[in-house]
């Protein structure tokens, strides 16, 4: 059987989740793993094997950020790899999951993406919910999809092939405004897809002092994105559309801006208090 998917694992100073993340990938001969030490001091360890799926390793010498180390990464792709994947090197892909995404694309040629929902694990566990369609106006006013999404390798290279070129970019933000440019189309696997392990007190703190400047720097890539003629042809329904407009005026700083936005996109697509309390805790934080 041929390699179909490739699994792309961007790593730094990860050695004590790697191996975690490596036993989350299904053992198959259709999947290539590719892990890339980006620059970590020591360098990276595996002692995880694979009967049947094909490990890379690769390393850069020096720290050069998670666009330069994905786009690195897939350079080495297998020829026959239809789908790829990002997956963090401290999350888990959750059982069966990669299965139905790659099931779910084979099915709908038509479609470009396939995601599922997020499990956050810390304080206090919650599913984090997804909406069941890629619409290019809800792309481009929010980052609403998780990073660990399952692309076709044909649109991706129709897309530009790219994750950004600034270590300050949302570079999986990034990569779905670059299909949002092509007018992709994606669709949800109706279960979890990916285990992120934080606790919800410090989940994303790392990025609330340069929130506005990655916001700002990642959109800027996209000035040909017109929001007004977007929210014109979205299908998003409009009270999403109109929650989402007042949520993005809110005077509470760009940090709590986007959470408040998550908690709006939580109110409508959660299925239960626990997911939706677990959102409005990460703004609160």
């Amino acid at each position: 059987m041929e390699l179909k998917v490739a699994v792309l694992i961007p790593a730094f100073s990860a050695q004590a989740t790697i191996e975690r993340t490596l036993l989350s990938v299904p053992d198959q001969p259709w999947i290539q793993i590719i892990v890339f030490d980006d620059g970590s001091k020591p360098a990276l360890q595996i002692n995880t094997s694979f009967q049947h799926a094909q490990l890379t390793l690769l390393r850069n010498p020096v720290n050069q950020g998670v666009s330069s180390a994905m786009l690195q990464a897939s350079q080495h792709l297998a020829d026959p790899v239809e789908y790829m994947i990002e997956l963090d090197a401290d999350d888990q892909l959750v059982a069966g999951a990669l299965e139905a995404m790659v099931a779910l694309l084979d099915i709908n040629s038509e479609l470009d993406l396939a995601w599922g929902d997020l499990i956050i694990r810390g304080q206090q566990d919650y599913l984090r919910r997804y909406g069941n369609y890629f619409d290019a106006w809800l792309v481009r006013i929010k980052n609403c999809i998780s990073c660990s999404t399952l692309m076709r390798r044909s649109a991706w290279l129709k897309a530009g092939a790219n994750w950004g070129d600034q270590r300050l970019q949302y570079h999986d933000w990034f990569m779905w405004l670059s299909f949002a440019r092509i007018n992709a189309q994606g669709g949800h696997i109706g279960q979890p897809a990916l285990i992120y392990n934080s606790s919800l007190g410090g989940l994303h703190l790392s990025r609330r002092d340069k929130a506005k400047e990655r916001h700002a720097l990642t959109l800027s890539a996209f000035s040909d994105l017109k929001p007004a003629t977007m929210l014109i042809s979205s299908s998003a329904p409009w009270l999403l559309k109109v929650s989402l407009l007042l949520a993005s005026i809110a005077p509470v700083g760009s940090f709590r801006r986007a959470k408040l936005q998550g908690v709006v996109l939580a109110l409508l697509w959660s299925k239960d208090w626990v997911s939706f309390k677990g959102r409005l805790k990460e703004v609160f934080s």
